[in-house]
């Protein structure tokens, strides 16, 4: 009797009528899914030629040039012309412009087939070098949801990560992230030459008729080291230095020196302005 009693007793401390409620998993306690990487062997090589937002990239195949979607994921949809993005769309966009832009990725697809409910190419995207996997950084680390739609392989490590992101707020997750005014920004950034740019509304002065004054360049001096290193441009909102023809500047660029921004910039991988 008295163990009937024990049992009884522990069904009701453990009832939600009570008000005692069992703790949710902890997502950041839980073991990582065990993720196996294919052999670069099995896939499609391919270098990212341009960026169009963090989920869309443009590759080159050989002698073919082919759009995809980063299969499983689904990031703030960015437009250059759009003078108010999307929330995190700019921030997420030039995210994987750090990490892909002009880089040697493999392509591997999914078993449900090279394209998605939209009839557009879908892959999973790993990086070269390092073998990355691209669609799993951006949800890990806040750039993106995870979108189960059409993907089958690595779900539970998309499941996993996201809802570490979402405990530690990182990215998207972040009620407190601070929004970029964009209409304060005299162009958009643009990953690459070909991107659309958007230009500002002819001010008054511009639309003055008049002979239009030359174009005066900063000088070079003040970037210039007895080392021979080359000087650096910096814009507005980057968090990379450049050279003065890297296609990344955009018109905020500005002439500066490498001792004023070490604690804040890095090169561009790019240009590669230290050499």
């Amino acid at each position: 009797m008295i163990v009937l009693m024990g049992i009884w007793l522990c069904g009701l401390l453990g009832s939600p009528a009570l008000g005692v409620v069992h703790p949710e998993p902890d997502p950041l306690a839980a073991l990582p899914p065990t993720i196996k990487i294919p052999e670069p062997k099995d896939l499609i090589a391919a270098k990212v030629i341009r960026i169009f937002d963090a989920d869309t990239i443009l590759v080159q195949i050989g002698d073919v040039k082919r759009r995809y979607q980063l299969l499983g994921v689904h990031a703030p949809q960015f437009n250059p012309k759009d003078r108010t993005p999307k929330p995190f769309s700019v921030e997420s966009r030039r995210f994987i412009e750090q990490l892909l832009l002009g880089e040697s990725v493999y392509i591997q697809h999914d078993p449900y087939g090279v394209r998605d409910r939209q009839n557009r190419r879908a892959a999973y995207i790993f990086r070269a070098p390092d073998m990355l996997f691209v669609n799993l950084e951006l949800v890990r680390q806040g750039y993106a949801k995870h979108d189960p739609k059409l993907g089958s392989l690595y779900n539970d490590a998309f499941h996993h990560y996201e809802s570490k992101a979402k405990v530690l707020f990182r990215g998207i997750w972040n009620p407190n992230t601070p929004v970029i005014d964009w209409t304060q920004q005299t162009q958009l950034p643009v990953a690459d030459p070909d991107s659309p740019s958007v230009t500002r509304s002819p001010t008054k002065s511009s639309a003055t008729k008049g002979p239009k004054s030359p174009e005066t360049n900063p000088p070079a001096s003040p970037a210039e080291r007895p080392d021979g290193l080359v000087p650096i441009y910096i814009t507005k909102s980057g968090s990379k230095y450049h050279k003065k023809d890297c296609p990344h500047l955009t018109d905020s660029q500005r002439l500066t020196t490498r001792e004023k921004v070490k604690a804040t910039h890095k090169p561009c991988k790019t240009c590669k302005p230290d050499g």
